[in-house]
């Protein structure tokens, strides 16, 4: 892989383009230095090894950083690779300059026993030094960038070892400095290298969908730019993906697949000012509907690492879940160069503290691991403060595993490998036997025992934390339940058959269930069984499919077809929704969205409960097993009655519980049920349970409450 070639030209034109009144005597003698202090190394990957202080370097520029800290930058490896000494650098550069490399040089090898060692005291060493100079830290998180950048040319086990210590310290520090980008392109660089396979999934199951939306993205675009024109609000909008592994991560932590992640894009309009935000949201909110929820406020209450900005998620224009960032030009300066944006460097002065609330957390991280002498113990204080919602185990070889807090050996076996994660009988947590449900902790050394007997229980899903071990444990309870479905289905056949004088086992070798599974188009005879299991095809009805001599086919020719007629009218049932293919079957409303007529519907199959009808749109159906929905639809010629609930908001006045029920009589609804109380700030709620026809009714009677004198909203309850 060729790495952009990045000259001291490039550098010197930016620092121009955001410092012109900037010296650049000192920068062009940092950078003769360095190329002679460099002159004949090469990097690992055999390019000239002044390239990597001219990238880290060209990083410090983006960051907007003063002249000493890109000084730094190019220097930064002198002290320890070239074996320059202190006094030399700090005659020929000075003693500002000289600082900040010294606090970026490693502690010297001989007086450390081992490599994890050299490295905890290499964190803790870079880090206190940071706690005089944040200089230093840009410098480091620049550093690390480039590295990550240029990984490809070590081995597997490097690879991965400089992977985990990137997610685990390098990328919360660039969170915690508000520094966006840097933090998203180093943990997208450490999952690569670390799970480079589900990488790749999630990367291309991405692109797909962005594709798809394309439309939606250039939609919704062109319409928030033409009302921004309208209303004469200078504003720019972009769109972004969300990256990868964050995407990774909340799927790990809400327990859902790529799927049911919708905000995997978002858009960013960006004003001049920070009153214009909130004039912003209002025009978005007018246009559509806002999700609710789904609203922040980070301008009113900013997150502990200062980002600002307004957070809005709302239905677009083709119903699709569409967030929207709204943010000033400075709040998106601070969102993306965080602590840059913050601190300020000025020639001769030296550093301004003036800003010292923002870095409050930093500080007092640091001061307090200046109090700790065993670096194991330094490591810890780190990943907890850094990364709180993560747990760092090994396995007996020393491997580390990153796993969510509050995982289990389970999850970890699953980590391993998923035959070892489906036959995990026993666990040891630092040499002692625990329970498969004991939470993990940092430091724990994790073994598993298995047992080719040991399969995956249901009762592993009320603890197993990772989406993985999640999906697999599913995966295998499913496998399992089809097969007893499919033997389940194969006893009732046969014993319907013989009723028949009909031999399963013989219709089975003449390949007569062909012809029944064409006639209800399942793709095999294992489909065919578990639909009788499940009771979505009768045993009578897979007899009529089954071939007939055609004599008896031509005498029942007539009977057959008042039989259609007689199913017809069979299923069409009094709660006004026609199951097809089932006739007599039991039906009932999903409470989580209490669908009425003129909703789009589906309906899924209950164990013992008939079918339940859910709205389509419902999250609940979608996440219920495939194979278990079957297509329903309303019956056009029902005349039923169905329940809805309604909140209605609003000021707490006289009359105001009679003029409701006097709207809801005008459009002929019927009230079953009735609740009212008043709020602490002098509002009134008031909720009804109301029968109504169909969605066309139900929206009539919303119309007519929102006319009520004193009403300030109107919704549906979905449950």
């Amino acid at each position: 892989m060729k790495e952009p070639v990045i000259r001291f030209q490039d550098i010197l034109e930016a620092v121009r383009g955001y410092m012109p009144e900037a010296d650049t005597a000192l920068l062009r003698k940092a950078y003769v230095f360095a190329a002679v202090s460099h002159r004949g190394q090469l990097r690992k990957s055999g390019t000239p090894y002044l390239s990597h202080p001219l990238a880290v370097t060209k990083t410090l520029t983006d960051l907007r950083m003063d002249v000493p800290t890109l000084c730094g930058g190019l220097l930064h490896d002198v002290l320890e690779d070239c074996e320059v000494p202190e006094a030399v650098l700090k005659e020929q550069i000075g003693e500002e300059v000289t600082q900040l490399v010294v606090g970026l040089t490693k502690t010297a090898k001989v007086s450390l026993q081992s490599t994890k060692r050299r490295r905890l005291e290499s964190y803790r060493k870079t880090l206190i030094a940071m706690s005089r100079d944040i200089r230093i830290l840009m410098i480091k998180l620049s550093d690390r960038l480039h590295n990550m950048r240029t990984l490809y040319s070590l081995s597997d086990e490097q690879r991965k070892r400089i992977s985990e210590e990137t997610l685990t310290i390098y990328a919360p520090l660039a969170n915690r400095l508000g520094i966006s980008w840097m933090r998203s392109e180093l943990e997208d660089l450490s999952f690569e290298n670390l799970n480079p396979e589900l990488y790749e999934e999630i990367r291309r199951g991405v692109e797909e969908k962005v594709e798809a939306k394309a439309e939606v993205i250039r939609n919704v675009s062109d319409i928030l730019e033409e009302k921004f024109r309208e209303e004469d609000i200078p504003c720019e909008i972009f769109s972004r993906v969300k990256h990868y592994y964050s995407i990774h991560r909340k799927m790990i932590q809400q327990e859902i697949d790529l799927d049911q992640i919708f905000d995997l894009f978002a858009f960013r309009a960006i004003v001049a000012e920070e009153r214009h935000c909130y004039q912003v949201l209002g025009i978005i909110h007018s246009l559509w509907a806002p999700v609710p929820g789904r609203f922040k406020d980070y301008i009113a209450k900013p997150k502990a690492n200062k980002y600002r900005s307004l957070h809005t998620t709302v239905f677009g224009p083709s119903g699709d879940c569409v967030e929207i960032q709204i943010r000033s030009r400075a709040m998106h300066r601070e969102a993306e160069h965080g602590v840059a944006s913050h601190w300020i460097y000025k020639e001769q002065a030296g550093f301004d503290t003036g800003d010292e609330s923002t870095f409050k957390w930093l500080r007092g991280v640091l001061n307090n691991l200046q109090e700790i002498s065993d670096p194991k113990n330094f490591m810890d204080v780190m990943q907890l403060d850094l990364f709180p919602d993560q747990v760092y185990v090994l396995t007996p070889t020393g491997e580390a595993r990153e796993l969510p807090r509050g995982s289990t050996p389970v999850d970890f076996a699953y980590t391993i490998h998923s035959e070892v994660g489906d036959h995990c009988a026993r666990a040891k947590v630092n040499g002692k036997l625990v329970p498969l449900k004991y939470e993990l902790h940092n430091g724990d050394v994790v073994e598993i025992l298995t047992s080719k007997t040991q399969t995956p229980r249901k009762d592993w899903l009320k603890f197993v934390k990772t989406a993985d071990a999640r999906a697999k444990v599913r995966a295998w309870i499913r496998k399992e339940e089809r097969e007893q479905a499919q033997n389940l289905g194969k006893e009732i056949l046969e014993k319907g058959l013989r009723k028949s004088g009909l031999r399963y086992a013989k219709l089975l070798k003449d390949g007569d269930f062909k012809k029944v599974e064409k006639a209800h188009r399942f793709k095999s005879l294992e489909d065919l069984l578990r639909a009788v299991a499940y009771g979505r095809l009768s045993v009578g009805q897979v007899i009529d499919a089954l071939p007939k001599p055609e004599a008896e086919q031509e005498e029942g020719a007539w009977d057959k077809g008042l039989e259609r007629l007689v199913e017809r009218a069979d299923k069409r049932s009094d709660t006004g929704v026609r199951v097809r293919g089932i006739p007599d079957i039991f039906v009932r409303f999903a409470k989580c969205c209490n669908p009425v007529h003129g909703e789009e519907i589906i309906g899924f199959i209950t164990r013992g409960r008939g079918v339940t009808i859910h709205s389509r749109n419902c999250l609940k159906a979608q996440q219920g097993s495939g194979e278990r929905w079957i297509e329903v639809n309303w019956d056009e010629g029902a005349r039923v009655l169905q329940r809805a609930k309604i909140r209605v908001v609003s000021q707490d006045r006289p009359g105001l519980l009679a003029g409701l029920s006097k709207a809801i009589a005008a459009v002929d609804v019927n009230i079953s049920q009735a609740k009212a109380w008043t709020t602490g700030d002098r509002q009134g709620v008031a909720q009804f349970e109301v029968m109504v026809k169909n969605l066309e009714h139900l929206t009539e009677l919303i119309h007519s409450l929102e006319k009520v004198k004193g009403v300030l909203a109107v919704e549906r309850l979905l449950n």
